[in-house]
């Protein structure tokens, strides 16, 4: 089972992501956030297999928290 987060600071681009995550098999949508420093919370307690990630956000675009977080990969 593939374990995965959503991370949009647009509500209605979450609500689409859950959406889509339901119907696949094998994808355990964990939680949906729209704010980073929560999602860097999360992560830090449960890691995840998959980030479905917004790239333009206010604090820090996507790619740049994608870059700052670390996950034990053992």
């Amino acid at each position: 089972m593939i374990k995965a987060i959503a991370l949009d600071n647009e509500i209605l681009a979450l609500r689409i992501i859950e959406n889509y995550a339901e119907k696949i098999e094998n994808l355990t949508l964990e939680k949906v956030l729209n704010k980073q420093s929560d999602a860097q919370k999360y992560l830090n307690k449960f890691p995840v297999d998959l980030i479905f990630l917004d790239i333009e956000m206010p604090a820090k675009n996507g790619m740049d928290f994608y870059k700052s977080i670390s996950q034990n990969t053992n």
